[in-house]
């Protein structure tokens, strides 16, 4: 596994080969279409996306299981004791795109691991100034104001198997997918919590 800070700032991550070559051998054998599915909650609620559920001993959640073993290696790279990474699956489905937003404060340190190949369909974190940012005593509480689309990239990370993000959430962590997801493309990834100690 490599984790590498994109910047100095230290709260942006790259990550490769976190998941074994077994386990995504497995995942190739996998007919998405017939995993079962649950719709997105909160705002992603209309989103064209499914939020995939692994069942007991299946290949996802053995992905689940290896994932939660690497929180120490994970640790020592980012600077923080996380407890536990629980892993969400999501499969977005033709029509997804996601302007560029700042999560709220409750979603934590977030990583995301892409499980397919996807040109062209990778998240896209930008650099924004002070000025551009709101906050607001709502559920969102950070809220962009600044041009659309941005046009300042820190980091365009491609969506290729077995890479992904490490964010440490803040109010200048603005990021979207800005393409569209097309009919033929399997945009597949692992949305991990990384639980740490206050």
């Amino acid at each position: 596994m490599k984790i590498k800070a994109i910047d100095n700032k230290n709260d942006l991550f790259s990550i490769k080969n976190i998941i074994t070559e077994e386990l995504l051998e497995k995942l190739s054998l996998e007919v998405l279409d017939t995993i079962p599915y649950t719709k997105m909650e909160g705002l992603q609620a209309q989103m064209p996306r499914r939020k995939l559920v692994p069942v007991t001993g299946s290949t996802l959640s053995q992905i689940q299981e290896h994932i939660d073993k690497q929180k120490d290696v994970i640790s020592k790279a980012v600077g923080y004791k996380i407890n536990q990474i629980d892993s969400v699956f999501w499969l977005d489905q033709p029509g997804f795109s996601i302007d560029a937003h700042i999560d709220n404060p409750g979603v934590g340190n977030a990583m995301q691991i892409y499980l397919s190949n996807c040109k062209d369909l990778g998240t896209i974190f930008y650099n924004v100034e002070d000025s551009e940012i709101v906050t607001k005593e709502d559920k969102q509480r950070w809220h962009y104001q600044g041009s659309h689309p941005p046009a300042n990239i820190r980091k365009a990370f491609d969506f290729e198997t077995n890479t992904g993000y490490i964010m440490i959430n803040n109010n200048k962590q603005l990021h979207g997918v800005p393409n569209t997801v097309g009919k033929d493309d399997i945009r597949l990834s692992a949305y991990c919590y990384l639980n740490y100690e206050d």
